[in-house]
């Protein structure tokens, strides 16, 4: 839905393919504060926990599966 941050962020995200109206799907979060893998467009893409926590998401209720992690 959107992205929280400056020019640089916005920039990085969307060279990864995070955009706003983007679909994304989360693969994995790393433990202990590791990176968040997701998917968009057909590609995994690893997120560092600080830059993920800048994305704003609206969850599909449609696609949502609690026995997926």
């Amino acid at each position: 839905m959107a992205i929280n941050g400056g020019h640089g962020v916005l920039l990085r995200l969307r060279r990864l393919g995070l955009r706003p109206g983007a679909q994304v799907r989360a693969v994995a979060t790393g433990r202990w504060g590791g990176p968040v893998l997701v998917e968009v467009d057909g590609c995994r893409v690893a997120l560092g926990r600080g830059l993920a926590r800048r994305i704003l998401v609206q969850v599909n209720e449609d696609s949502f599966r609690p026995d997926e992690r």
